[in-house]
């Protein structure tokens, strides 16, 4: 990012208060002011974590949470229906779709390329999304998706030990973030409800000690309405608590990084527990969000959020799903599209697995300056094109 490293650095928060920011309806409807981003920029630089309220419409909101509920019942049942293992033994809950994980936690990534979770209120949303694209660039990937899930009293219910996501690319610099995680929760957080604890500072080289009880730095949860957005660097000091009220705690995550970024630290199974699409990483860019907020809904209409699919055969989807934020992208179609007369003027974009057509169709047309129209009517070609070939 430009202005790198900026003078001065911010200061590391003392408390939730100090990187809670409140933005007003009309930031949410229109996008952060100045100040708001700014403090928003400040507020993961120094203390590597920040709190957005209000990012997401309330009727988004109220959407999310009973598809979470619908595609976990989903999971489990096809859970329970797998096979003992040799020595009679309930198998692990070890898959791409879904993941148990300790102290009563649960990590489910399933259906995410439908509606809901596909909405471009999410993945390109008006307040997160321009503090993401200050910190990253204006194109990043989207790495993961997902909701986790800790359970009500889990008997096994416990804090997390204090972690980091991931490291520092080098060791005699600080930079600035290469890898940002966003956490919406599905519910209106409490402390009760366990909600991510952060290290304040602890993102910083040289302030990254193990030892978060024995540091300076200031502990704290962020507390945060549904709908609201943490948003942290994967660098920072941190856990989850545990949950010790009488409901689920869900919480959408989704990451974003640098384009070049392959995450080695976080691998997922490749085992398959359905048919249903695996998640697949996807270049995200700010080009693209201003097309498809000029597409409205014409850019659901055009493809419905539907995205490219590689053949069907789990196998291989699953050998090719990027699970683990690594390999190369799977192309699976090049489009010609003519911008005027003559042949130099034809221009190809390609379509890879896990690409949403009506978004790559919104990033060619912005790139090259055509009109939403053209947007709406090369997104269809795309599905056609797809169609023909047996990948839908």
């Amino acid at each position: 990012m430009s202005g790198w490293p900026p003078s001065p650095f911010p200061p590391a928060a003392s408390g939730p208060e100090d990187v809670t920011i409140r933005p007003t309806e009309a930031e949410r409807d229109s996008g952060p002011s100045a100040a708001t981003l700014a403090a928003a920029v400040g507020a993961v630089l120094g203390s590597g974590c920040c709190a957005l309220h209000g990012c997401l419409r309330p009727d988004v909101t109220a959407a999310l949470l009973p598809a979470a509920r619908a595609s976990l019942a989903e999971l489990r049942a096809a859970a329970a229906a797998q096979p003992p293992t040799a020595d009679g033994q309930r198998a692990p809950v070890d898959y791409a779709e879904l993941l148990e994980r300790s102290g009563g936690r649960v990590d489910a990534r399933h259906r995410l390329h439908e509606p809901p979770f596909n909405s471009p209120d999410l993945v390109y949303n008006r307040l997160w999304y321009p503090l993401v694209a200050s910190l990253l660039g204006d194109e990043c990937c989207l790495l993961y998706m997902g909701v986790m899930w800790a359970s009500a009293n889990a008997p096994d219910g416990s804090d997390q030990p204090w972690h980091a996501d991931g490291g520092h690319l080098y060791q005699h610099e600080h930079l600035p973030p290469h890898c940002l995680n966003v956490f919406v929760p599905l519910i209106d957080m409490e402390q009760a409800h366990g909600p991510t604890e952060f290290a304040a500072g602890t993102h910083v080289l040289g302030r990254d000690g193990e030892h978060v009880e024995s540091s300076a730095a200031a502990r704290f949860g962020l507390c945060a309405p549904a709908g609201s957005a943490v948003v942290f660097d994967y660098r920072v000091r941190h856990r989850g608590a545990a949950n010790s009220s009488a409901i689920d705690r869900p919480v959408l995550y989704l990451c974003y990084c640098q384009p070049w970024f392959h995450d080695r630290s976080n691998h997922r199974s490749k085992r398959r527990l359905t048919a249903a699409r695996p998640w697949a990483q996807r270049i995200v860019s700010s080009a693209t969000a201003g097309m498809l907020r000029e597409l409205g809904d014409d850019g659901a209409m055009a493809a419905g959020g539907a995205v490219a699919a590689a053949p069907t055969d789990m196998e291989a989807d699953a050998a090719g799903a990027d699970g683990d934020g690594a390999g190369e992208r799977n192309v699976l179609l090049t489009l010609g599209v003519q911008l005027g007369e003559g042949p130099e003027s034809e221009q190809c974009l390609e379509v890879a697995k896990g690409d949403s057509a009506v978004e790559v169709a919104a990033s060619f047309c912005a790139k090259h300056g055509l009109s939403k129209e053209a947007a709406v009517a090369i997104a269809q070609q795309i599905e056609a094109s797809l169609s023909a070939m047996g990948a839908q």
